[in-house]
C-alpha cells in the first residue's frame, strides 16, 4: 500500500501556518509494502534527509546499507513518478516550493526592491 500527500497549497484556503518543527514532522508518504508487515511514514524531514544522505543529492550511499524504511522508500522511488521525476525529488520539489512560498515575506521585508 502506497498513501502520498501532495502539501502544495492550491488555494488560500488549503494554506495552513505551521511553525518549522511542525512543517518537518508533517507526513507525506506512507509504505506498507507487505500486508504481514506494519508499514512506515515518511515526514518532510525524512525525505529531505533519505534525498540528501541515501540519493546522491550530497552523499550517494550504497543500497546495501540501508535500513528496513529507506530500503522501502528506494525502491518506490525507482518505480514510482510524479512531476516526470522519481517521487523523492519530486517530493523535495514540493517542499522547496513550500519552503520558498513560506520564507517570501522574510525575503520582502529584507529586500523591499525583489
Amino acid at each position: 500500500m502506497i498513501a502520498y500527500h501532495c502539501i502544495l497549497p492550491f488555494s488560500e484556503d488549503e494554506t495552513k501556518q505551521l511553525k518549522k518543527s511542525q512543517f518537518l514532522a508533517h507526513n507525506i508518504f506512507y509504505l506498507k509494502p507487505h500486508e504481514a508487515i506494519a508499514g512506515s511514514a515518511y515526514s518532510v524531514r525524512d525525505f529531505i534527509l533519505m534525498c540528501a544522505n541515501r540519493f546522491g543529492g550530497i552523499h550517494y550511499s550504497d543500497p546495501a546499507s540501508d535500513k528496513e524504511r529507506e530500503r522501502w522508500l528506494r525502491s518506490a522511488n525507482e518505480f514510482m513518478f510524479s512531476y516526470g521525476a522519481p517521487i523523492a525529488f519530486s517530493n523535495l520539489a514540493e517542499i522547496a516550493t513550500v519552503v520558498i512560498e513560506g520564507v517570501a515575506p522574510l525575503i520582502q521585508a529584507i529586500n523591499p526592491s525583489h
